[in-house]
């Protein structure tokens, strides 16, 4: 008999110290999750970030998805649409988008777009504007299919398909779309060289004589980054030195371009570098 009871007081212990680890390994585990939690408030941050980006990006394709099926496929933008990222904006600048830099695109304010397809444009969690919203809009010139993507992203890639058409520009990586034209510019000064130089010498292509330049092609200088126009005017006021629009060298704030149609046989003043539209 007191051997059975010895057996017994063995069970018993052995009994409570398994009810004690399973207790002490359920404590462990809420409290390293609880700790995980804690010592991992960017994660958590950056989840939420892309589930935001995420959600915007499918709002801004499908708005355009409806948009193109009401009105025979035409596209709500501006500008043009290029093999590279272009960021969404309201006020034309040269935007970042990853690796690649251009010209921003916005939505054209006279279409019915924002009345009727998407009030506002959506802004990533890390910008504080739609003259930057973060998201972008890409063309593949081998196939005219758009993509919507999130320029930042924690984790994956944040991009959508709306299954729309629509012409691209191919560019390459130094050209800049606008006004349907893909546009070069030398890295730095040169005396005297024209656009068939720049787009044969520089690029490999053909310099585009059928392109007169308005005054609103100064925009053009801000995208190429040299330095910040504060004013536009042709040649008249400056001579002979440029011939199709031109980023100054020489540290005045004027964009300066030519209305003559010579685009491709101008010469160029030492102060100055032709942006010239190629093929």
């Amino acid at each position: 008999m007191w051997q059975n009871k010895i057996l017994q007081k063995k069970s018993q212990a052995h009994g409570f110290s398994l009810a004690s680890l399973i207790i002490s390994l359920a404590v462990f585990l809420v409290l390293s999750a609880v700790l995980l939690v804690a010592l991992d408030p960017a994660g958590r941050i950056n989840k939420a970030k892309d589930a935001r980006r995420t959600q915007d990006v499918v709002v801004i394709a499908q708005a355009l998805k409806d948009y193109v099926r009401h009105h025979q496929g035409e596209l709500p933008f501006a500008n043009d649409i290029s093999n590279r990222k272009r960021v969404l904006c309201t006020s034309l600048s040269r935007l970042s988008c990853g690796a690649d830099a251009d010209a921003c695109i916005k939505i054209d304010t006279t279409t019915d777009f924002f009345a009727s397809y998407l009030p506002t444009l959506p802004v990533d969690p890390d910008k504080t504007s739609t003259t930057d919203t973060g998201y972008y809009i890409e063309g593949d010139p081998a196939t005219g299919q758009i993509t919507v993507g999130a320029c930042s992203y924690s984790d994956e890639a944040i991009v959508y398909n709306p299954s729309i058409e629509a012409e691209v520009l191919d560019c390459g990586t130094a050209g800049i779309a606008y006004n349907g034209k893909c546009w070069y510019s030398l890295p730095s000064s040169a005396t005297n060289v024209n656009c068939t130089y720049v787009c044969s010498v520089g690029f490999g292509l053909s310099c585009d004589n059928s392109v007169v330049p308005t005054a609103n092609s100064c925009q053009l200088n801000r995208f190429f980054g040299t330095h910040t126009c504060t004013s536009c005017t042709d040649t008249t006021t400056y001579g002979d030195y440029a011939y199709s629009p031109g980023v100054a060298n020489s540290g005045v704030t004027n964009c300066t371009e030519d209305r003559d149609t010579n685009i491709c046989g101008g010469t160029l003043g030492v102060n100055y570098r032709p942006i010239c539209p190629c093929y």
